[in-house]
């Protein structure tokens, strides 16, 4: 089942955006925080105002020119079955995340999504990409696998862009709410704040091409390179 690039969804598309981005998927979302420790250890994130200032430098610099374009173009490729362009973008993103935890998480988060696609979609695509990353042919990548199941799944693009960046925003929150840098009530509160910039976010994405993905986050890439080798950590990254 392939889907459109617009965004009204019947109801199973729909239920299955739901389940692709909720917290209780098993793909091991609560094992990161999105760099957010790292900055935390390093005293970057002393209260909900500055991490209110952290996700949304990071939803502009990394999600909107990065991984959700990765999201975009992955349902575009996987809209005409180009399983070149799907790995192409698999490379792309393993150069292009520099700390070697930002890459870590994105696969291991990819492959467990796509080894738990196969409860969700018998599409001949996904099968086949997700055999060349088990062959070592391809790596995985969150926002590839991400794309590539929300279209087997009837999911549209925009949709699965927006999802992509919900699931990611929420885990951030989740994380934050473990660090305590803030409460229940006001990650809540943090969380739909969010959600004009989140549609900005998808918008520029949609408008970006394979060769612009690019992210600049260095005090996000530096705290993340100091804290694989932290002696304390709550998170895998």
């Amino acid at each position: 089942m392939s889907a459109a690039a617009g965004g009204c969804l019947p109801p199973e598309a729909l239920l299955a955006l739901l389940q692709l981005a909720d917290s209780g998927a098993p793909v091991g979302g609560y094992a990161h925080s999105a760099g957010l420790e790292g900055l935390a250890q390093a005293g970057a994130l002393p209260d909900g105002r500055a991490l209110r200032g952290a996700l949304d430098g990071m939803m502009r610099q990394v999600l909107a020119t990065a991984d959700l374009v990765g999201v975009v173009q992955a349902h575009r490729a996987a809209a005409t079955g180009d399983l070149a362009r799907l790995l192409a973008l698999d490379a792309l993103f393993s150069a292009q995340k520099v700390a070697r935890e930002a890459r870590a998480a994105s696969v291991g988060l990819g492959r467990r999504l796509l080894a738990n696609a196969a409860n969700l979609t018998d599409t001949p695509l996904v099968d086949a990409y997700r055999a060349r990353v088990e062959e070592g042919r391809g790596q995985g990548h969150a926002c590839v696998a991400f794309g590539l199941v929300a279209w087997a799944c009837g999911v549209g693009e925009e949709p699965a862009a927006l999802g992509f960046g919900y699931a990611w925003l929420a885990g951030a929150l989740a994380a934050a709410l473990r660090l305590g840098i803030l409460g229940q009530s006001e990650a809540q509160v943090v969380l739909r704040e969010r959600w004009p910039a989140l549609a900005a976010a998808v918008a520029r994405a949609r408008a970006r091409e394979t060769e612009e993905i690019a992210a600049f986050a260095p005090a996000l890439e530096i705290a993340m390179m100091r804290h694989e080798r932290a002696y304390s950590r709550l998170f895998a990254s």
